[in-house]
C-alpha cells in the first residue's frame, strides 16, 4: 500500500494464518519505506505494471500476473537503491568541495582544513552497479510474459538478437529503441564487469577515485573510470544511468 510518502506492506489475516487455525488472526501493516507514490519512480512502475496487465493479460490468468506484479516489484526496489545510491549523496560533498577548496589554514603550514571525503565510496559504487545489473537482468525477464519467447534471457544482446528481432523485425518500436539505450545499458554492464571480474580476467578494471587534491590546489570530485578510458563525474553520471534504467521499463 502507497501513501505519498511512504510504502506499507499489508497482510490480510487469511496471509498469516491461510490454514485459518486462529478465528481472531490480526491484520498486520508494517512500514517498509520511507518513499511513496510521489516518487517518480514508484508511480511509473506501478502504471507500467497496471497498463502491462490491463492490456496484455488475461485477468484470469492469476500465475502470470502474479509473476508480473513480483518482476516489477524487484525492479521498482533496484531503481530506488540506485537512486539511493546516487547523486544526492555524492552531490552534497561535491558542495562542500567547492566550500573547503578555499579555505586553507594560515601559518607556516599551508592545508585544506576538513578536507571533503566520501565514506565508503567503494560500497556506494558497489551497491549502485549491483542493483543496475539486477534491474537489467530483470527487465530483460519482461517480454517471455507476453511475447512467449521460447526461453529468458538475462543479456540485452542476446534478448534483441534471439528473440526480439527475429520475432518483430528491426524496425518494431521496441527493438529501435533498445538498441538506441544499448550503448548506456553496456556501460553499466562493463563497469560492473570491470569491478567484479577486471582483475581475473582480460577486461579492464573499473577504477574509483574519491575527491583528490590536484598539483594546482583544486580539487576533483569523485570520479569512476574503466582502466584506459576517460574519467567522468560519478555524481554526474549516476543518475543519467538512473534515467536510462527507469526508461528501459517503458519498451517492454
Amino acid at each position: 500500500m502507497f501513501t505519498e510518502e511512504e510504502t506499507f506492506k499489508v497482510q490480510s489475516p487469511e496471509s498469516v494464518d491461510p490454514e485459518r487455525t486462529n478465528p481472531h488472526a490480526m491484520w498486520v501493516t508494517a512500514k517498509i519505506a520511507d518513499v511513496g507514490s510521489s516518487s517518480p519512480i514508484v508511480a511509473r512502475t506501478l502504471i507500467m505494471a497496471h497498463d502491462m496487465l490491463r492490456s496484455r493479460i488475461p485477468l484470469s490468468d492469476d500465475q502470470k500476473i502474479k509473476n508480473v506484479l513480483l518482476l516489477m516489484h524487484k525492479i521498482k526496489n533496484n531503481l530506488l537503491q540506485c537512486s539511493h545510491s546516487s547523486a544526492t549523496y555524492i552531490e552534497a560533498e561535491k558542495e562542500q568541495a567547492e566550500v573547503f577548496a578555499n579555505t586553507v589554514q594560515g601559518g607556516s603550514t599551508r592545508a585544506y582544513a576538513n578536507f571533503p571525503v566520501v565514506p565508503d565510496i567503494e560500497s556506494t559504487v558497489t551497491n549502485f552497479l549491483i542493483s543496475a545489473r539486477r534491474i537489467i537482468t530483470d527487465v530483460c525477464q519482461i517480454p517471455v510474459h507476453f511475447l512467449d519467447t521460447k526461453q529468458t534471457h538475462s543479456s540485452l544482446d542476446y534478448l534483441l538478437d534471439k528473440e526480439l528481432v527475429p520475432r518483430l523485425g528491426n524496425e518494431h518500436r521496441m527493438v529501435i529503441w533498445f538498441k538506441e539505450k544499448a550503448d548506456s545499458i553496456k556501460r553499466i554492464i562493463a563497469f560492473r564487469n570491470g569491478q567484479e571480474h577486471g582483475a581475473t580476467t582480460k577486461g579492464a578494471t573499473l577504477v574509483i577515485e574519491n575527491f583528490a587534491l590536484l598539483p594546482t590546489n583544486e580539487v576533483h570530485v569523485p570520479l569512476w573510470y574503466l582502466d584506459g578510458q576517460s574519467p567522468t563525474s560519478i555524481a554526474e553520471e549516476m543518475p543519467i544511468m538512473v534515467e536510462a534504467l527507469v526508461d528501459s521499463r517503458k519498451r517492454c
